[in-house]
């Protein structure tokens, strides 16, 4: 069991957290409900470090763009309606490809609100998701899923907690949904009921976009928000949510969901409590968002911001991203809007009225101190979630600066103090990788790997099991298509006589061997 135990650990540490920015990203949006209204689709892409040029098509159409990005710009690009979903199944996927790490934030607007969503690059996409959507009373929303796949098709099981719609056929609850989605296709579900507490197993990686709409008796205010998910390997353990706007106890909710039982601290300046959370239940968490909330679990965890659309302002509906995603998310600065016209030619200008954030937003420092500031446009609200980063939030990514789970613990954590500084017993540390060659270590240092060898990331003594036997992860790159971009071929972790090694290509095997058992 010790050595069992030893294994999770050492893969949980090595976990990749969610790949952004990326290369290659595909996407769907989720229908609106209300065909009277005045939609619109556009992409904001950022390019965090380097020059690099981006490609925009919708594919199986004439749809395409072509821009150049220099390093820390972004361009906004409208698009055509067709990348939103109309029919069950749809190959008109937005595809945007770059050369170089970009990131992609997609939104919705109508004539009176926005909802935005990062994009997750293919190669961060999952195997094993849990949609999470609110519960509606009295049917007045209808509950979406969007699942695309890549290149390879792929067999897709869902496990139902209510029952669904998908091309024509009604699926009881509890039943099983067993489809195939083809290389390069969507596919869309709906549920009068909430999607939470269903499970989504596929063969090939795919990307899961949740949503929500109106119903066909509630179009006169019609809610829509959507988010695209994080499979569960991506899931984190600490979640910071900035103050907002009073959005009022009754509007706003977090919505937790965890694959096992866990415990919750949900801190404030003036309030901590623990949440109990059932494996594969959501949990929904009524907040005050005024001030700014700390989220801590002792087990993986989805964090989603859902506010409830009211005369006060729009839906929001947002995956929340960890503390380990917001301090390797680039910031987005929104330098430019590029539209596509009837003749399908580009322009560049100022930004827009018909996207909705703004610039000052992703540039305002959230203080740690005892000042509080928030936001207070609530159109502005889930592009300001979608976007926080280590610019927004610098204190929570500094080296040695306390986070939420060192300053507050849960009642079944113990805590030491070292050097003035609390710490947890149960502090678990994340190694990242994003992108061909950028790597963030236990201890949060920032670098880059180039080329075709062999790298030790981790060489250490385990304390508390042997002091004699040390834990040592290695790497082997290799060079993907060309000598210019890199990707891991082979992790190797040796430690307490066993040696584990994950292999590219090597599809769901572990090969595990024994080097020198001590008895």
């Amino acid at each position: 069991m010790q050595y069992v135990l030893l294994l999770q650990v050492c893969l949980l540490g090595l976990g990749l957290s969610m790949a952004s920015p990326g290369r290659t990203f595909l996407f769907m949006f989720p229908p609106h409900n209300d065909s009277t209204a005045n939609v619109e689709h556009t992409i904001t892409i950022t390019a965090p470090d380097v020059w690099t040029a981006v490609t925009v098509k919708v594919l199986e159409s004439s749809y395409v763009q072509h821009i150049y990005l220099s390093a820390s710009q972004s361009k906004t690009i409208h698009l055509p309606l067709s990348v939103g979903m109309t029919s069950d199944r749809s190959s008109n996927l937005l595809s945007v490809r770059s050369m170089w790490p970009v990131t992609v934030l997609a939104s919705f607007c109508t004539q009176t609100d926005c909802d935005h969503s990062l994009l997750h690059d293919v190669s961060s996409w999952g195997t094993h998701y849990y949609p999470i959507t609110p519960n509606f009373p009295n049917q007045t929303a209808v509950s979406q899923m969007v699942i695309t796949s890549s290149d390879q098709g792929t067999s897709v099981d869902i496990f139902h907690s209510g029952e669904v719609l998908f091309e024509g056929n009604m699926y009881p609850r509890g039943s099983v949904l067993k489809l195939y989605i083809g290389g390069l296709q969507s596919a869309y579900i709906q549920s009068n009921f909430s999607l939470s507490g269903s499970e989504l197993i596929s063969k090939e990686a795919v990307g899961v976009v949740v949503g929500f709409t109106c119903s066909e008796h509630t179009l006169r205010d019609c809610l829509y928000g959507f988010a695209e998910l994080k499979p569960v390997k991506h899931w984190g353990f600490e979640y910071v949510i900035p103050p907002l706007v009073n959005t009022d106890m009754s509007y706003s909710f977090l919505l937790a969901m965890a694959t096992i039982n866990s415990d919750l601290d949900v801190t404030t300046s003036t309030m901590q409590k623990n949440v109990s959370l059932v494996g594969g239940i959501m949990k929904a968490i009524p907040v005050v968002t005024l001030d700014k909330i700390c989220v801590t679990s002792d087990g993986p965890l989805q964090l989603v911001y859902f506010r409830r659309g009211n005369a006060r302002g729009p839906s929001t509906l947002t995956v929340l991203p960890s503390v380990d995603d917001i301090c390797q998310t680039v910031p987005m600065f929104d330098s430019g809007d590029m539209s596509m016209e009837h003749d399908n030619s580009t322009r560049t200008g100022d930004l827009e009225a018909g996207v909705s954030f703004s610039q000052k937003l992703n540039i305002a420092q959230l203080p740690d101190n005892k000042k509080t500031h928030y936001l207070t446009t609530d159109t502005d609200m889930g592009h300001y979630l979608s976007t926080i980063n280590t610019q927004l939030y610098p204190a929570l990514c500094e080296r040695g600066s306390a986070s939420c789970e060192e300053l507050h613990f849960g009642h079944k954590r113990k805590y030491f103090i070292n050097n003035g500084k609390p710490l947890s017993s149960l502090k678990t540390k994340l190694y990242s990788a994003r992108g061909d060659s950028y790597f963030r270590s236990f201890d949060g240092r920032d670098f880059v790997l180039h080329g075709n060898c062999n790298y030790t990331l981790v060489q250490t003594t385990c304390l508390g099991l042997n002091a004699s036997v040390s834990l040592q992860i290695s790497i082997e790159q290799a060079h993907l298509n060309s000598a210019t971009a890199s990707t891991i071929h082979t992790v190797q972790i040796s430690i307490q006589g066993f040696n584990i090694s994950i292999v590219r290509d090597d599809t769901n095997h572990v090969r595990v061997s024994i080097l020198n058992l001590l008895m």
